[in-house]
């Protein structure tokens, strides 16, 4: 818009005036000062039409309900590996995010649901399927490579953890099938089964924000604190499964 706008002025302007300037040539300076006149006319011309410009954007490139963002991973990164295990690490780091906020959402669901959140979950689990796809077909096509061994253990550490992300997004749509279920049955727990999920839930919260924060930060320290409080969850829901067959 600014381009057409300036160029017909441009152009009204050289037919009148004859502009001189045209037939010299131009020097960084120049092509700088007139790069940024352009830039500050152009900002002060639209920004009295941030609301029409916002509309005629979106009639352009209106959004999709079922679209899902898709992870972008460029071929040419494979001619410097390291910096493609970066940016595929980057990408498991988002994915491992996601999972975390699919799992403790569907948590939240089957306590008390809700329909938006329901969806949201379901948006997640598509959206790290999506992920794994795009990360382990991108991956395995960088392990021919001739990579150091250390590059070779990140493609391999980043393979098996993709696997394990995409599986809590799956975990975290049962749950919210489970809720829906629920639901549509007019079903609920006692208060006491209540109680104690609410107490697995707080612990396996607990794991999630320990191994993300782990994964994220590359930290064997937080990584060991995981372990303990996976053996906890294991017992807890022995027992729980145990008590709430006994109230049964």
């Amino acid at each position: 818009i600014c381009t057409a706008v300036c160029l017909a002025l441009y152009l009204i302007g050289d037919s009148i005036f004859e502009f001189a300037f045209v037939d010299r040539s131009i020097d960084a300076v120049g092509i700088a000062a007139v790069h940024s006149i352009f830039n500050v006319f152009t900002v002060g011309l639209l920004l009295p039409f941030c609301k029409q410009l916002e509309m005629l954007a979106n009639k352009v490139l209106p959004d999709r309900e079922d679209e899902v963002s898709a992870p972008m991973l460029d071929s040419r990164l494979m001619a410097t590996p390291s910096v493609a295990i970066a940016e595929c690490n980057g990408l498991a780091i988002k994915m491992a995010i996601a999972a975390k906020d699919a799992l403790v959402t569907a948590m939240s669901v089957l306590n008390d649901y809700d329909e938006e959140k329901a969806n949201q979950v379901f948006a997640w689990e598509k959206e790290l399927d999506k992920y794994e796809d795009t990360l382990g077909t991108f991956l395995v096509q960088l392990s021919v490579k001739r990579l150091s061994e250390k590059d070779s253990m990140q493609v391999s550490k980043i393979l098996h953890t993709i696997n394990d992300f995409e599986r809590l997004g799956d975990h975290a749509a049962n749950l919210v099938e489970a809720a829906q279920e629920l639901r549509d049955k007019g079903l609920s727990f006692s208060d006491k089964a209540k109680t104690e999920l609410a107490l697995l839930q707080e612990a396996i919260g607990e794991i999630l924000n320990f191994t993300t924060d782990a994964y994220a930060e590359n930290n064997g320290a937080t990584a060991r604190m995981v372990e303990p409080i996976e053996q906890c969850v294991d017992h807890l829901v022995t027992d729980i499964k145990a008590r709430h067959i006994t109230r049964l």
